[in-house]
């Protein structure tokens, strides 16, 4: 808004003097918002104060901020810094691996290692093709990741670099990411959104779309995800799941069986006044979740997700369609954003369920836990929620740390593939 009043002339850009920009990363991209007042400000002495916990991923990223906002001098700070600690506080870090019951244990673990050979096989075929076009020194899946593939795509694009075959090698980069996308969704949140992730790409485009999708490790993984969602669905009906409850992968179930548990003893240790925020990394997953939670007494239960219209017209994140008045696949207004944080600040439901959009810049006053459902695999995302949380991560790895935050505890739930 600031930008329009100052080009429109409703804001005075003499009168400012001091600009405060705070989650001034945005900054990186010249169109944002924050980059556009300060060309509207032009050579006006203004004394500009940017504000940023993660300030970028790379020097690149980070100098096009300092330069889009004109910043000549860059104050560092940590929780240790003297005229910091006085603001904040430990904060516990635990794990707690959830595992199926042993019938459904078992399977997920085999299948899980079958679907992740299967994704390096993809990724290694993709990666020789990168290979043979010198964007990637080696083709072997383990050293192969976006990062990686980002710096392949930036050389791609570059016409004075010489690429034996560009298009072949530009179509095989969309490709390995698509891949690389999937061990992503399978790692955090299991083979269900892995299956969903796939079957956003049916149509082959090019022919490294079909020398990718007629590969024996595709079909067959393909083959593995149908059986595999038939037998949740025939579970599902089984276990007389059909009302209220939403069919799910064993993955989910255990932890949404241990978020219940650890929520219902955290408030039995508080009192029904305390706050939650349960972070995900999928609106489909919102849903899920809140449906789940939903059912469990004592918990009041809401969503917070972004504005865009979900990619997946099939999920409808929308918890009372009659009351929102929204068809399926439509986010939150941010009228509707707003009151949903009102909501939550004045008590009246105790357990905020959100996408990534609600990690920074949200005025909420108090929150005693908040809970991590999906894997964060950013290190910028992991200081956005670093007020202290439960995390449930689907993976293998086990990690305890301690960091920056206020007086609240973080318990990392994992799915145990060991």
């Amino acid at each position: 808004m600031v930008d329009n009043d100052l080009y429109s002339g409703s804001c005075p850009a003499a009168d400012i003097v001091c600009l405060v920009v705070d989650e001034a990363h945005r900054a990186a991209s010249s169109n944002y918002a924050y980059a556009k007042v300060i060309r509207a400000l032009g050579n006006q002495q203004v004394r500009v104060v940017g504000l940023s916990a993660t300030p970028g991923t790379d020097r690149q990223s980070i100098q096009s901020v300092l330069r889009h906002l004109k910043i000549s001098r860059v104050e560092y700070r940590s929780e240790d810094c003297a005229d910091i600690a006085p603001y904040t506080h430990d904060k516990d870090v635990d794990v707690i691996k959830c595992r199926a019951s042993s019938g459904d244990d078992e399977l997920c673990m085999l299948s899980s290692s079958r679907l992740q050979r299967y994704l390096d096989a993809l990724l290694q075929l993709m990666g020789t093709v990168l290979q043979q076009n010198n964007l990637l020194v080696s083709s072997d899946p383990n050293n192969i990741n976006m990062f990686v593939l980002n710096e392949a795509e930036r050389t791609c694009c570059d016409l004075n670099i010489p690429v034996p075959n560009r298009p072949d090698a530009t179509h095989a980069l969309k490709m390995a990411k698509f891949v690389m996308q999937g061990k992503q969704k399978l790692a955090e949140s299991g083979s269900a959104k892995l299956w969903e992730h796939l079957r956003t790409h049916t149509k082959p485009a090019s022919n490294m779309d079909l020398l990718l999708f007629r590969h024996t490790a595709y079909v067959e993984m393909l083959q593995l995800l149908r059986v595999m969602d038939h037998s949740v669905a025939s579970k599902h009906v089984r276990r007389g799941r059909g009302q209220g409850g939403s069919s799910s992968s064993t993955e989910h179930r255990a932890k949404t069986s241990m978020l219940k548990k650890v929520l219902l003893q955290h408030f039995d240790l508080q009192n029904q006044n305390s706050r939650v925020i349960v972070f995900v990394n999928l609106r489909s997953t919102v849903q899920e979740v809140v449906i789940e939670l939903s059912h469990c007494e004592g918990l009041r239960v809401n969503q917070f997700i972004g504005q865009g219209v979900s990619k997946s017209s099939s999920i409808d994140i929308s918890l009372d369609s009659q009351q929102t008045g929204r068809g399926q696949g439509r986010g939150q207004s941010q009228q509707e954003q707003q009151q949903v944080v009102r909501a939550f600040n004045a008590g009246e439901f105790n357990v905020l369920v959100a996408t990534s959009i609600a990690e920074e810049g949200l005025d909420i006053s108090e929150v005693d836990l908040v809970v991590s459902y999906d894997v964060v695999t950013s290190p910028v995302r992991m200081l956005q929620v670093c007020i202290g949380c439960i995390v449930l991560y689907w993976c293998c790895a086990v990690a305890r740390q301690s960091a920056l935050s206020s007086t609240c505890c973080q318990i990392t739930i994992i799915w145990d593939q060991m």
